[in-house]
Formats: structure tokens, C-alpha cells, sequence
């Protein structure tokens, strides 16, 4: 429970000044034993008092209700804003695992290219060696034919460099 603050105190001091008061006055009289005139002003004045109070402390309820209002409307907007931010992150989720599919395909797609690249290199490497002259080729351990004996190239390469290539 919280504690009063020194304004709230005063507000409820007041009031049952006033009420004390209004129990008072009627008990009141004059010094003959009749009641005392005054004794209505007071009533008026006491009466005054407590409707004054009471719109003040109408005030108060509605402010009290409206800052409540406030703090739920507050809370109802972060929660608004925490669940876009979650629809927000999961969405950058999906595309960042999208983007690492389309990552993994571009990275397979590359190293199928470099085979291909390197397929043709190896190509294009002994079809340069056929057309500088390279007659033979060495066969070593191969059955049939003794470590180290040459063996004719064949046909296809010696129509590439019939001019170069003798055979």
C-alpha cells in the first residue's frame, strides 16, 4: 500500500473538519436556548465547503482515470509494437534463409563451372602440346608395349597439324 502524499492528507483533514462541523451545528445554541441563526450560514457554509470538496476529488478520480487510460493505451500500442517487430524479425529470418538457399545454389552452380573451366584447360593444354610438334606419347608399364616405347598418336590429331605434326 502506498503512502498519502502531504496534498491527499490535507484533502481528507478538510473534510472531516467539515463533516464534524455539520454534526456540530445543529447541536448549537444560542444563549437563551434557542438555536442560533448563524447557525444556518455556518450549515451554508459547511455544506459549500463539502461540495467544493467533492468536485475537487471528482477531479482527481477523473485524471486518476484518464492517466490509467493513457497507461493502457500506452501498453496496448507497445504491444502493437513488440508483435510488428516479431512479424518483422520473422520475415528478415525467412529471407536471410532464402538468401542462403539461393547462396547454396549460386556456390554448386560455380563449382561446377570451375570443373568445367578446368575440363577445358586440360583440353585446350594437349591440343596445344599436339600442334607444337609433340610426336609421341609415352605409354610406361602399359602391357603390350615396353616402358618407354613411343606409340603413334592418333588419326584425328594428325589431321589437326598435318602440316606441323609428322608421323
Amino acid at each position: 500500500m502506498r503512502t498519502r502524499t502531504p496534498k491527499e492528507t490535507a484533502i481528507l483533514c478538510g473534510a472531516g473538519v467539515l463533516a464534524l462541523a455539520l454534526l456540530l451545528i445543529p447541536l448549537e445554541r444560542g444563549p437563551s436556548g434557542s438555536p442560533d441563526h448563524n447557525g444556518y450560514l455556518l450549515i451554508g457554509l459547511a455544506v459549500a465547503g463539502v461540495a467544493a470538496l467533492a468536485v475537487v476529488l471528482w477531479f482527481r478520480y477523473l485524471t486518476a482515470r484518464k492517466r490509467g487510460q493513457i497507461e493502457l493505451t500506452g501498453a496496448e500500442q507497445y504491444r502493437q509494437l513488440a508483435d510488428e517487430y516479431r512479424r518483422l524479425a520473422d520475415i528478415a529470418i525467412t529471407e536471410q534463409e532464402h538468401t542462403d538457399l539461393k547462396l547454396g545454389d549460386v556456390s554448386a552452380q560455380l563449382d561446377y563451372l570451375r570443373e568445367q573451366n578446368e575440363s577445358l584447360q586440360k583440353i585446350l593444354k594437349e591440343v596445344e602440346w599436339g600442334q607444337r610438334g609433340i610426336r609421341t606419347r609415352r605409354a610406361p608399364g602399359r602391357p603390350g608395349s615396353p616402358a618407354g616405347r613411343a606409340f603413334p598418336r592418333p588419326a584425328s590429331w594428325r589431321r589437326l597439324g598435318a602440316g606441323v605434326l609428322t608421323g
